[in-house]
Parts: C-alpha cells; structure tokens; sequence
C-alpha cells in the first residue's frame, strides 16, 4: 500500500474505467484524481481499443498502465426499437468483458472506479463490487420527467447498489447529487459523496506563462469552443448564433476544439450555414500535443462560449474561467454554481440562439467588460475549484473501501 500526504494508507492499485470511445471531462476527472495520488501509487486503466492515443497522451508521465478492451458502448441517442436493441447488447456485451477484464486485479484488492450509470449498469457494478470496493461518478444529473414505472426501476437498482458496503456513489456538482437522492431517497445521502470537479491551477498558470502576446490590432475577435461536437453541446445553436453574430461583425472568429473530426453529414450541415472561414474545426491533437500547450492555445482566445443543452458542469467552463476568459453558456443544472449571471461569466436559457449571439455581440463590442468578467471568473474558480480539493475526498475514500465487507 502507498500512502498520500497526510500518511493514510490507499489500495496497492487503483483502476479506472470507461467503455465509450469519446472522451471528455470525465476522463480530465480522472486525471485530476492521478495526478494529485503519491508517487508510486499503481494505477490501471481499461478503455476500449477505439479510445485512440489521443487521450493516452494526457496520461503520460504519470505511471498509468493502460488495458484496451475489444468491445464498447454507444451512447449516441437511438431513437428505432431496433437501434434501441443493438445499443442496449453492445452494452452488456462490453459490460460482461469489463467483468472478465478485472477479475485478476480485483481478486488483488485493487480499488474500481467507473464511469457509467449505476441506474443502468446496476449488474456490472454489483459483480464488481462482490471483491472489491468500487466507485462510480456521476457528473450529470439523472434523465429529467422519468414516467412512474422507470422511476421506480431506477431507484430500485440505486437503493440495491447503494446498501452495498463496497459500492459507493460520487456527484461531480451539487446540482446531481440531489438529482440522485431525490431519487434513490435521502436516507442513502451519506452514500452519494459530492466530489466537486476541479482543474489544475499550477497548470494553469503554467499556461498564462506560455500564452504568446502577438496579438495585433485588427485581428478577429476568436470566440472558443471546447468539446465533443454533438447536439447536446449545443453546436447547431452555436452556429446559428454566429451566422448573426457575423452578420453584424465579420470580424469574429468562431473556433470549435473537440477530440474528433466532424463526419460526413456534419460536415455537410456546417456549411449550410454559410460561415466561410469565420468558423474553425480543430482537432485538440492540432491545438497541442500536451496538455500545457493545449490549455496555452485556450488563453489565447477572447471569448469562451458553450451553449449546452444537457450537461453537468464541464471541465472545459472551469478551465476558461481559470484562464480569464469571458464565458457564455447555459443556465442549466450545475452550470450556474459556477457562473454567476453578470458577474463570473453569461448565463443564457438553452436553445435560445437570439440570446446567446445578443451576449456574444456584447462581449466583442465591449473590451471591458471582457476583462471585469474574466477577472471574476478566475478569481472565483481558484477559490472554489481546485482539484486537490476533489482528489482528497476521493482518496479517503479509497483508503476506507479496503475495510468494507459486504
């Protein structure tokens, strides 16, 4: 066993898993908790072989050991019974080799911490806690207006994995811990740990160090975008506000930064908004080959915007805001405990395309306030959203999931 800084022992190894192809902040969640772990603490990682190195590299250098997996989930909304079908083997079918993957390390006393949903995979998480203590994290509230019959299934599996005593439940924002206990019921509240997502400050100020002051007086003002291009960021909603945003000002770039390329049919619905070279897709790889570098290319943009649909509370929010950045988004579950309207950032209601490219315009237009938000907005991630703070929590609670029995 390894110890962290106050001495406390923590499980010889700890594994992490996912079982989807596109990564995003749950993974930089991840990352969080490794890299702030004692040196020489064992970590393994299983991912699905389709993962690609692109998020291996962010790993590197911390002694993480990856495991690929032959198969994967889906997670893209299906909306056919048949589609529905598919989805719902490939899942069990990843489920069942996750199982078979970590018997070894798991008959070791390896702690298991997993991204999935629990109202969901109840099964997996059961065989997987039979040995070992076994964590998962939930970063986005629970599917809203369920009907009766699904609610009451899904508080059914909660209450069965949550009276385990080596299974515990994690909420990445307040905002999704109490979407789960007003479903699994308050009595389980000290099973569902609130372990708030947070960045690395020391990076981020490595990052201020390295941005690149060439700026000149007439470039474009570059309006940033991080995230997997898919509807419930709000990439449709983002494009419309920039076809009337560039209708009032050509001089805005609009950049979007995600892990994978946009395909065919996507590709072909962004040029039906006519945007030309104001509208940028950027691989994150193109952005920078490290972490450092990447969040170095975040600074230099002007405006952060994310328009989300559904969502939790994004790292990639909390990075801007740490940056200095102005930041636009949603007023949507958990984002506003970080964005408080007109002071940290701009909140705008979901879907409301006049409103966002009304609130872009306003910060191209104003300098200033620009800089008043970006300022509060650092101020208030430093003293609210330092992962060290996240990385405590969770290793006592490594530390206690070796003394549980079921």
């Amino acid at each position: 066993m390894t110890t962290n800084s106050i001495g406390s022992p923590l499980p010889e190894t700890i594994c992490f898993i996912w079982n989807y192809l596109k990564w995003g902040g749950a993974q930089m969640y991840f990352l969080s908790i490794l890299r702030n772990a004692p040196q020489g603490q064992r970590f393994e990682i299983y991912v699905p072989a389709g993962a690609g190195e692109d998020i291996q590299r962010f790993f590197d250098g911390y002694g993480a050991e990856f495991n690929y997996l032959k198969y994967s989930s889906d997670l893209e909304p299906k909306r056919s019974v048949v589609a529905k079908l598919v989805q719902h083997f490939r899942r069990l079918r990843s489920e069942f080799e996750i199982i078979k993957a970590t018997r070894r390390i798991r008959r070791k006393g390896a702690v298991v911490h997993i991204e999935t949903a629990p109202w969901q995979s109840w099964i997996l998480l059961f065989f997987l806690s039979r040995n070992a203590g076994v964590f998962a994290t939930a970063h986005n509230a629970m599917p809203p207006d369920p009907p009766v019959w699904r609610r009451l299934i899904w508080r059914c599996r909660l209450r069965f994995l949550l009276r385990r005593s080596r299974f515990h439940l994690f909420a990445a924002n307040e905002h999704a811990r109490q979407s789960l206990l007003e479903i699994a019921g308050s009595d389980l509240a000290s099973k569902i740990s609130l372990t708030r997502v947070g960045i690395n400050l020391s990076e981020i100020d490595q990052a201020l160090a390295a941005k690149r002051d060439d700026t000149v007086a007439d470039e474009p003002i570059r309006v940033l975008t991080v995230g997997q291009f898919i509807d419930r960021k709000g990439r449709w909603e983002l494009l419309a506000a920039a076809k009337q945003v560039l209708g009032q000002n050509r001089r805005v770039q609009f950049i979007w930064i995600g892990p994978q390329m946009p395909d065919k049919n996507e590709a072909a619905r962004i040029e039906s908004y006519e945007l030309g070279g104001s509208f940028r897709y950027m691989l994150s790889s193109d952005a920078g080959k490290t972490r450092l570098e990447l969040l170095a290319y975040f600074a230099q943009a002007d405006i952060f915007v994310l328009p989300s649909l559904w969502e939790g509370l994004p790292i990639s929010i909390l990075e801007a805001m740490a940056l200095g950045l102005p930041v636009i988004s949603t007023r949507l579950n958990a984002i506003p405990e970080a964005i408080v309207d007109g002071e940290t950032g701009i909140l705008v209601a979901p879907g409301d395309v006049k409103a966002l490219a009304r609130s872009i315009i306003e910060l191209v237009d104003d300098p200033n306030l620009r800089l008043d938000l970006g300022m509060n907005a650092r101020r208030h991630v430093r003293d609210h959203f330092d992962e060290r703070d996240l990385a405590i929590t969770v290793f006592d609670h490594y530390r206690a999931a070796g003394d549980r029995h079921d």
